[in-house]
């Protein structure tokens, strides 16, 4: 299983970000009719071994709050 966090959108793609093999943070471009519709910038998203891609909202949700903690220690 593969954990990707959706960048942006570009075009006809999604480009995301996450480990790659060698551990190395790297951008994946995946076509956008392979999203899921309730996917948006920001959001993490999991590849199964069948290929399935969903979002994995329960790690996006951890991800908001990390964010949102950081940012109130920086404003004080």
């Amino acid at each position: 299983m593969r954990k990707l966090v959706i960048d942006r959108f570009d075009g006809k793609y999604a480009i995301c970000e996450g480990e790659g093999k060698d551990g190395e943070i790297r951008k994946f471009a995946i076509p956008m009719q392979e999203v899921p519709k309730d996917a948006s910038e920001g959001v993490c998203i999991v590849i199964n071994d069948e290929g399935e891609i969903a979002v994995d909202h329960e790690e996006t949700e951890k991800r908001k709050a990390q964010i949102l903690s950081k940012e109130k220690k920086l404003i004080k």
